[in-house]
């Protein structure tokens, strides 16, 4: 695919749906909670935690083979205040120590990255109008500021001379033969709105339902919906969601001839086994 020359190439890390703070989020092997306890992460949490170095490994060595400037894109809910009280699984309900879990999980990434766009995720999880992501996204120099604040509902800009839309929500079909139906109006939106508005179509980014989609060309403007960070908690078995969340992020190479092209990293967990009876 082919985005308007640059003189410069960039990479695009994009990751979303970490949900630090929850027990089945992401968390670093160890954290010292206010109290001076220590939680220890479970097995979940330290799959999570390997395939989440595993990813910026591959996106340090992209930046070093390549020589091209990193903008990182969290794209909501990277963290987890369960506002709405509808869990018991959390490491814990002190704020201040989610942020500050979230701020020690990021850093390696933080550093990386050349910019730092962050997209506001759900009130239920990150609180009204996201302060605990504005509040994290604050923190760093190398965050895009969005006028006075530091964190987004929605961006959308030109890098590299490839357009590119972030938002976090996005509805999907509830089940796996219908998942990206609903995308198709939402690419037809987008159109209409450029045409509108004279912009040039986007590479549309959406988050939210803890899985991998993608419109591919079927539509003059392309949506892809990232994976997650976090394991099924609680609440979505008695919702009756089984399908099992797609883990990973994705890698928008814009190369300096003006091409680009898009990778999902997936991760996949060992499949459990059957239990038996003593």
């Amino acid at each position: 695919m082919t985005a308007s020359p640059y003189l410069m190439g960039y990479i695009v890390a994009v990751v979303n749906d970490l949900h630090c703070g929850h027990t089945l989020g992401l968390a670093t092997p160890r954290f010292t909670l206010d109290d001076g306890g220590e939680y220890v992460a479970s097995k979940t949490q330290m799959f999570l935690w390997d395939i989440w170095g595993m990813f910026w490994r591959d996106v340090a060595e992209l930046k070093t083979t390549t020589g091209y400037k990193l903008l990182t894109v969290f794209c909501g809910d990277i963290a987890e205040g369960d506002f709405k009280n509808r869990s018991h699984q959390l490491i814990s309900r002190n704020k201040a120590s989610v942020i500050n879990l979230t701020r020690t999980v990021i850093d390696k990434p933080v550093a990386l990255s050349d910019w730092l766009i962050f997209i506001r995720g759900t009130n239920s999880h990150v609180g009204r109008s996201s302060w605990m992501e504005e509040e994290i996204a604050s923190d760093f120099d190398n965050t895009v500021k969005n006028g006075g604040a530091h964190s987004w509902d929605y961006w959308r800009g030109v890098v590299g001379g490839l357009a590119l839309d972030f938002e976090h929500f996005v509805r999907l079909g509830s089940d796996s033969w219908t998942t990206t139906n609903p995308l198709g109006k939402l690419a037809a939106e987008i159109k209409t709105e450029c045409l509108e508005e004279r912009k040039p179509y986007p590479l549309a980014i959406r988050a939210h339902r803890h899985q991998f989609a993608d419109t591919y060309d079927n539509y003059d403007v392309r949506v892809v919906v990232n994976g997650c960070f976090q394991g099924s908690p609680g609440y979505t078995y008695q919702m009756g969601i089984r399908r099992k969340p797609a883990f990973g992020g994705l890698i928008i190479q814009i190369n300096d001839d003006g091409t680009w092209q898009i990778t999902k990293r997936r991760y996949k967990m060992r499949v459990a086994k059957l239990n038996t009876l003593p």
